[in-house]
C-alpha cells in the first residue's frame, strides 16, 4: 500500500440539498493543495444552481496499481459510486 492525498468532492444542488461527488487522488499534499486551489479560484462570485466543492485533503492509502497511475498522471477522479479511500489512523502528514 502507499499513500497518497485524498479529497472528497461534495455536490450542492438547489432546492435539493447535498450528495457526495466523488474523489480526487493526489501524488502529494502539494498537488492536492493546487488542484484544490485552483479549482476554488475558477468559481463564480455568485453562487450557480449547481456546483461541487472540495473538502480539505487527507492521507489514505491505495494499492501499488492505483500509486503507479497518480505518479503517471498526477490526479485520479473516483466516482461517486467507486469505493472511497478509507483514511488510515495510522498515516499522519509528517513525513509523507
Amino acid at each position: 500500500m502507499h499513500a497518497v492525498y485524498c479529497i472528497n468532492w461534495t455536490e450542492f444542488e438547489r432546492g435539493w440539498s447535498h450528495r457526495p461527488d466523488g474523489h480526487t487522488l493526489h501524488v502529494s499534499k502539494e498537488v492536492a493543495d493546487t488542484y484544490r486551489a485552483n479549482f476554488l479560484a475558477c468559481q463564480p462570485e455568485t453562487v450557480p444552481h449547481e456546483y461541487s466543492k472540495p473538502g480539505d485533503p487527507f492521507l489514505v492509502e491505495v494499492p501499488r496499481d492505483v500509486f503507479d497511475r497518480l505518479q503517471f498522471k498526477g490526479t485520479i477522479w473516483g466516482h461517486p459510486r467507486q469505493q472511497m479511500p478509507i483514511p488510515s489512523p495510522a498515516l499522519t502528514t509528517e513525513g509523507a
